[in-house]
């Protein structure tokens, strides 16, 4: 349905999104001294403080008497693309697997060993234990079924050597917190007894 302008034209819902792009644009083209351009043939103008579209072209529109210029929009563009350019930037200079700190990596650790357990995946296991690891002495004995992990807090790094509170729910034992050992095996932690 049309939306009615003060004015007593409408503008249709269809085009309502060239008002949308073009509405941060609009006070440069007064900087630019253009007044109103045409876009797909549609004359676009200012209106109040945001733009409108009409569906016909007319010589009145253009107050100023000058020729539509396409700086504005160019203009737009070259600042958006500094944005990204300098989000890229920054993402290389700095990237994400860098901001992560030894107690998010022993908690991902904790967490990926939690659910290969709740799967039963003795493979995931074995690369996340330690070479000497025993299943019946580990964080999890004598756990039955599946378990939440709830939280893994108070991890203290000494070289590499880690230990972690971990908080656990459901596996026939309620609610229990234990102190998990963890070394660092190349750029990853692992499970110890």
């Amino acid at each position: 349905m049309p939306r009615l302008r003060p004015n007593g034209s409408t503008l249709s819902l269809d085009r309502l999104w060239v008002n949308l792009f073009f509405l941060p644009i609009l006070p440069l083209s007064r900087v630019f001294g253009v007044g109103a351009w045409s876009l797909t043939g549609h004359n676009f103008k200012l209106w109040g403080s945001i733009g409108v579209m009409s569906d016909e072209l007319r010589e009145s529109d253009n107050i100023d008497g000058k020729k539509a210029s396409a700086g504005p929009f160019l203009l737009a563009v070259a600042i958006v693309a500094l944005i990204l350019g300098g989000i890229f930037v920054a993402s290389w200079i700095s990237p994400a697997e860098e901001n992560v700190t030894e107690s998010d990596r022993v908690s991902r650790s904790v967490t990926d060993y939690v659910d290969a357990e709740n799967r039963n995946d003795a493979e995931t296991v074995k690369t996340l234990t330690c070479a000497s690891f025993n299943s019946s002495t580990g964080p999890m004995a004598g756990v039955d079924g599946t378990v939440e992990l709830k939280g893994v807090d108070g991890v203290v790094v000494t070289g590499d050597r880690a230990r972690a509170d971990v908080t656990i729910t459901g596996g026939g034992a309620g609610e229990r917190v234990s102190t998990w050992a963890l070394t660092r095996d190349g750029n990853r932690w692992v499970v110890c007894n």
